[in-house]
């Protein structure tokens, strides 16, 4: 959550052993109306910034997105 403040939640974290080290899944949610682009270079951002871990293998991550609805 803390990774960009575009981030509106988390869908999905998982972790699991592939020998010594974790292969990771996270699922973010972004908000609709934000260009491909941007959702892209979060998601692929985070990705760099899990695989710097020195316990995470490999990181996959996916991207939803929400209607946001301001009143």
């Amino acid at each position: 959550m803390t990774h960009s403040p575009h981030i509106l939640g988390l869908d999905t974290v998982r972790a699991w052993h592939s020998g010594p080290r974790l292969i990771v899944e996270v699922d973010i949610v972004l908000d609709e109306r934000m260009p491909l682009r941007e959702t892209h270079d979060i998601a692929e951002a985070l990705q760099t910034k899990l695989e710097s871990l020195p316990d995470v293998e490999r990181c996959c991550k996916s991207v939803d997105s929400i209607r946001v609805v301001r009143l």
